[in-house]
């Protein structure tokens, strides 16, 4: 099954790092530089996480 990534999260990295969205989903796929690559893996991780927070909190005061 293919993965698919947040796109607005792919996007604010891609702007954060200075780099094509495309070049944020290969390091989400490990297809790039590990040392890199894990920072951006490390970032959606924790952007994800709080992203969930969010919904859930908003949906648990409705």
């Amino acid at each position: 099954m293919k993965q698919t990534y947040n796109a607005t999260l792919v996007k604010a990295l891609a702007k954060k790092y200075k780099i094509s969205p495309r070049y944020v989903r290969y390091c989400l796929k490990g297809e790039r530089s590990p040392c890199f690559a894990d920072k951006i893996k490390k970032d959606y991780a924790r952007f994800t996480s709080k992203i969930e927070n969010i919904i859930e909190k908003e949906c648990k005061s409705k």
